[in-house]
């Protein structure tokens, strides 16, 4: 293997700066971009992700943002809001504010004096789900994304889901992994005064959502259990699926139609 130490072009890192959405709120970036690009504007490559640029994808960053950057592009590395050490709150994945806020953030690349308008989405897993998602949307310049390990239909073919039903295989990690991550604090260095509240605005937040979520899903389950026990007992055991239209399902997909032999 032989590991490319030269470039075309010679790159510059800008390890932090902030990227100010229309409601005030900051989204922290790391961007690679060839230490000529305001004489000579490159294209510029976003990868948008929950996943700490600090910390969590910082080795692999270090590796492959640069490369990008040595080609001729500027690659920016952007956290998501309420993660890393941008503010805000982080409340689900691939949700509408996600989208807008990726949106925001591609239109403010364009803007930039080192960027040509032309813009491009790459990413693996959250990454490229995002990418496609954002893709739909049609922003102005976007003209390519790389997607690797995910799909434009999260009800029949996504990480969590299987054809609509919920893979545990992966779900207590990841979930697990996702309330690790979150729990640790912006890098107060960069994010400087404030770092602690925005922290613990995070973990509030965090806790609150998952109260409600247990909330909801705990009423929908006592709701069923009540349900079926008012039956006389062939007709529960006849009766055992879930009724279809009561169970959480990802947005945007309607869940078959069970059939009567399930009412």
């Amino acid at each position: 293997m032989t590991i490319r130490t030269e470039f075309p072009r010679r790159v510059r890192e800008i390890e932090h700066t902030w990227i100010t959405l229309g409601d005030g709120t900051r989204l922290a970036a790391r961007i690679w971009l060839p230490e000529d690009a305001e004489d000579e504007p490159v294209p510029a490559v976003l990868e948008f992700l929950p996943y700490r640029k600090t910390d969590g994808t910082a080795v692999r960053d270090a590796a492959r943002q640069p490369y990008l950057a040595g080609f001729g592009y500027a690659a920016v590395r952007v956290d998501m809001r309420g993660t890393g050490e941008s503010d805000g709150v982080l409340t689900d994945e691939y949700t509408e504010q996600e989208q807008e806020d990726a949106l925001e953030v591609l239109a403010w690349l364009r803007g930039q004096p080192w960027c040509d308008g032309k813009l491009g989405m790459w990413g693996i897993s959250w990454g490229g789900f995002n990418s496609l998602q954002i893709a739909a949307r049609r922003p102005p310049g976007l003209g390519a994304i790389v997607t690797l390990c995910s799909t434009d239909d999260r009800y029949a073919d996504d990480v969590h889901y299987r054809g609509g039903c919920v893979l545990g295989l992966d779900m207590l990690h990841w979930a697990s992994s996702m309330l690790t991550w979150n729990a640790r604090p912006p890098d107060p260095r960069l994010y400087g005064e404030g770092w602690r509240e925005a922290w613990l605005e995070r973990l509030l937040e965090g806790l609150r959502v998952e109260d409600e979520r247990e909330r909801v899903v705990g009423a929908l389950v006592a709701g069923e259990v009540r349900r079926l026990s008012l039956r006389a007992p062939d007709a529960c055991l006849r009766a055992a699926p879930l009724d279809a239209e009561k169970l959480p399902r990802p947005a945007g997909r309607q869940l078959p139609d069970p059939g009567p032999d399930a009412r």
